[in-house]
């Protein structure tokens, strides 16, 4: 199967696993199901509707998977629900959390 998304994995100190393990227990409370999946940090850089050339993809991967991107501290947190249309994806904000030092 071709891949549909394209994402890297995030180095974090254990407080966003803490948020997300808060946040899924919360929601079990209201009848929600927890993941079954591992939690894993990241940040989604795109969807592709098809791949043209896997082995383009792959080259520029290879290149730079031990790319080091930079550090950013993180202020917020946004929920966003992500519709997948014929013309292409829809993003709505559903809420905003400020974060702020422990």
């Amino acid at each position: 199967k071709s891949p549909r998304v394209l994402w890297v994995g995030a180095e974090e100190d254990g407080s966003l696993k803490g948020l997300q393990k808060n946040i899924e227990n919360d929601m079990a409370a209201i009848g929600f199901e927890k993941e079954d999946r591992k939690f894993t940090a990241h940040l989604t850089l795109g969807r592709f509707r098809s791949l043209t050339s896997k082995e383009t993809l792959l080259q520029q991967l290879k290149l730079h998977k031990n790319d080091i991107f930079g550090a950013i501290n993180v202020k917020s947190l946004s929920l966003i629900k992500s519709e997948l249309h014929s013309s292409g994806s829809r993003y709505t904000s559903l809420a905003e959390v400020l974060l702020g030092p422990n």
